[in-house]
């Protein structure tokens, strides 16, 4: 969550094994940059827990591989729920098919549908295959960021501010 919060980013969703994180909402972002911004926070993260499982490797325990699913695009987002229970959050299919890259996603990577990654920069991604999701006719190419995509995107991010 550390991470989340250091990049600008509301969490949504925490529990045992899921963390969901909005970027562009509540304060509003420019749609790149609220996608290089997720980018970021995910291998920051990635990062952080390398780091947490070497300190428990010493301990003899092992810490579950972290998997990330991004995806951008238009999501409901707002307090729901009852007076009984209510929580901020979104919803929407962008929302619903990040939960399924990252369930997809190959340990220690980041996975993102294709289509989104038409405003990063090149060299950012590699091909990653395909889902084929319930109700659609052609299966979802999928991308996993580069061994690059560190210097990429803080490149970006550089470029951006000048």
């Amino acid at each position: 969550s550390r991470m989340a919060f250091a990049h600008g980013g509301t969490m949504v969703h925490f529990s045992a094994d899921r963390i969901d994180v909005l970027f562009g909402a509540p304060e509003e972002l420019p749609p790149a940059e609220a996608l290089t911004t997720a980018l970021r926070c995910a291998l920051d993260m990635h990062a952080a827990v390398e780091e947490m499982s070497e300190a428990w490797r010493i301990e003899g325990e092992e810490l579950p591989p972290l998997c990330v699913g991004v995806h951008a695009g238009e999501a409901l987002v707002g307090t729901f729920g009852s007076e009984h229970r209510a929580e901020y959050t979104a919803i929407g299919p962008a929302v619903t098919l990040a939960e399924k890259l990252a369930q997809v996603a190959k340990p220690g990577s980041v996975t993102l549908a294709a289509e989104t990654t038409e405003t990063l920069p090149a060299g950012l991604t590699n091909q990653a295959g395909k889902l084929v999701l319930q109700g659609e006719s052609e299966p979802l190419r999928m991308v996993q960021l580069s061994e690059e995509a560190p210097a990429i995107l803080e490149r970006e991010v550089q470029r951006r501010s000048a």
